[in-house]
């Protein structure tokens, strides 16, 4: 009997304890005011704009488009993995706690002077701004105020153990999408690949009305016999092509000096509407000069520099990527027999 009466007594406390948390609890959330907390966006495909700007005077402005992509300062594609996991945070953003007393000050300085501003558009029309700071020292939080406020909260994503504050970042280029080209084959007038110091190895292959053509660059004829399945297949290999990395940070001398060099190839693609998408590349140096027997290898063999379209700075591409697209007009005319 005795120990039946510990028994009850222990679960008479942790009831006791558990109705006076969840009154505790429920109690807190009463205090948090909602225009307050306001910062979650549901519906996150009524986001049609957002706008990014720090205080060293960096902006990032992403705008979705008519057919659901986004756009980086009205000129560049931005990265599809970076947008989604924004649109994702904007949508699962939680209060963890108000910022307690103690740290009350120093948070809404720290946001006064360092924060990043959040401005979000729904169907075009400004809904939110809010601010978004420094990491809580046990980096599971986020400093966030609501513009109008005058009162910071640590914000979360419920499940998630980390800060938030890496994802609004106001880089530009960080946030610039690396693809080159995004041609399926069902969208290509024309590709076209020129080669000018092999120009014997240079084409463009054609569609119309569903069949294709092949013409040699070098003579301007028409290549009556040609293995048009594997030219088929050729240009299936555009449609997901990414640069490696910027090489814009290069001093204007060394960028000049590699537009002097010799181009290496010339890849233009026009599209169904006559939209022409151009890549140039041009050798990049070797950070280290290779000696074998036969050659002194000056250039990097992995990778080179290219310009796309009207863009004035360099890219670098890996060869390791574009190996199987810079192919020769005898790749489709001298298929080897089975």
């Amino acid at each position: 009997m005795k120990k039946n009466k510990n028994k009850i007594g222990i679960a008479l406390v942790i009831f006791l304890s558990a109705i006076t948390f969840y009154f505790n609890t429920q109690n807190t959330k009463g205090t948090l005011k909602k225009e307050l907390t306001n910062f979650a966006v549901k519906d996150t495909s009524s986001i049609t704009k957002i706008f990014l700007a720090d205080k060293q005077n960096h902006t990032v402005l992403l705008e979705r488009q008519t057919n659901g992509s986004w756009m980086l300062n009205k000129k560049y594609q931005v990265r599809e993995d970076a947008i989604k996991l924004l649109l994702t945070t904007m949508k699962e953003l939680s209060v963890k706690a108000p910022v307690g007393k103690q740290a009350f000050e120093n948070v809404v300085k720290r946001l006064a002077t360092s924060a990043v501003k959040v401005e979000i558009y729904t169907n075009n029309e400004l809904s939110k701004v809010y601010y978004v700071g420094h990491s809580t020292q046990d980096y599971t939080g986020t400093f966030m105020m609501l513009e109008n406020s005058s009162t910071p909260f640590i914000m979360w994503i419920p499940g998630f153990e980390g800060y938030l504050s890496a994802r609004y970042f106001t880089d530009e280029e960080s946030w610039k999408s690396t693809l080159l080209f995004s041609h399926p084959v069902v969208t290509i007038k024309s590709l076209k690949i020129e080669y000018p110091q092999k120009p014997n190895f240079s084409f463009e292959i054609g569609i119309s009305n569903k069949k294709l053509s092949l013409k040699s660059l070098l003579t301007g004829a028409m290549i009556e016999k040609f293995d048009t399945a594997m030219a088929f297949e050729y240009l299936t290999r555009f449609k997901d092509i990414h640069y490696e990395f910027s090489a814009k940070e290069l001093p204007t001398t060394t960028r000049d000096s590699v537009l002097m060099r010799k181009t290496m190839h010339i890849i233009t693609i026009t599209d169904i509407n006559g939209k022409i998408d151009k890549l140039t590349t041009y050798p990049k140096l070797a950070s280290i000069v290779q000696i074998t027997q036969d050659s002194t290898l000056i250039y990097d063999v992995d990778r080179m520099y290219a310009i796309h379209n009207n863009d004035k700075d360099l890219i670098a591409v890996q060869y390791y990527v574009f190996d199987h697209l810079l192919k020769p007009i005898d790749y489709f005319t001298n298929r080897p027999k089975k």
